[in-house]
């Protein structure tokens, strides 16, 4: 039955599953060079954080409960002088044990920061992104269960898991620090649902009874998130209002707001 296979319906069975197919993964290390078909790739390291601040935004994301980000960095070479796309030289992702199937990127759904592949650092490509001749810097963002173990960065050709390469994780994994924002900011901006009543009820449970709200009630505030944490457990945040983003420093004290200013509109 598998002999019937066309060789797509194939690539995709084994892609699926590796040892139905007899395929087994080259052992690969961090900054090896790998060839393949109409490059090569090479893997820069694997990092592992709780929370992302991306560089075109300032932007800060803290993983949900039980999740951690990784961060995967690798270079795709090429010696084409015709423009190709990165996916068109390899497939290259974080995976869970001895399979191809992927751990999901961060959805674009995810308070509006990243979309699928996006990168972190000024001068990295989305997958996306077209290369030219020489050496082009990928970043991409995954997200995984705190307790997935066992995962692979695999090195394929574009077309599936032909010319499989694999690095463990766990032996090459580093630390990214993170940038903590405080449970209760998280909790504040979460009743943030596009109405004046969700920032009352807000302001009603976090604000200190002393403090003027005057720059934030009567808008009709939602999809709120962090710019920049900031000195002394303040926060720069951002929230939509209709057709316009309002720009707030929000100030904690003792588990309360104490001080929200405005900053004007974007």
């Amino acid at each position: 039955m598998l002999t019937q296979l066309k060789k797509g319906s194939f690539l995709v069975f084994c892609s699926i599953a590796l040892a139905a197919c007899g395929i087994t993964a080259e052992p690969a290390e961090l900054n090896q060079v790998v060839e393949l078909k109409e490059g090569a790739v090479e893997v820069v390291s694997v990092e592992k954080t709780t929370s992302i601040t991306h560089n075109q935004t300032g932007s800060v994301v803290t993983a949900p409960e039980e999740k951690v980000y990784y961060i995967l960095t690798y270079n795709v070479i090429s010696d084409s002088n015709e423009v190709m796309y990165i996916n068109d030289v390899a497939r290259v992702g974080i995976y869970s044990n001895d399979t191809t199937d992927g751990i999901s990127p961060i959805s674009i759904e995810l308070q509006g920061v990243l979309s699928i592949g996006d990168y972190l650092d000024e001068g990295m490509k989305r997958a996306e992104d077209e290369v030219v001749a020489g050496s082009n810097q990928v970043q991409h963002i995954f997200e995984a269960d705190e307790s997935m173990e066992g995962l692979k960065v695999r090195i394929m050709e574009p077309s599936g898991a032909e010319n499989l390469h694999s690095i463990d994780v766990d032996r090459v994994v580093t630390e990214r620090e993170g940038v903590e924002v405080a449970q209760e900011m998280l909790d504040f901006m979460s009743y943030f649902d596009g109405t004046v009543e969700g920032v009352e009820t807000a302001l009603d449970a976090y604000i200190d009874e002393t403090v003027s709200d005057d720059d934030m009630t009567d808008y009709s505030l939602e999809k709120a998130m962090v710019e920049e944490v900031l000195p002394n457990d303040c926060y720069a945040m951002v929230a939509t209002s209709g057709l316009t983003e309002r720009l707030y420093e929000v100030c904690w004290g003792s588990g309360k707001i104490v001080s929200v200013v405005s900053n004007g509109l974007r």
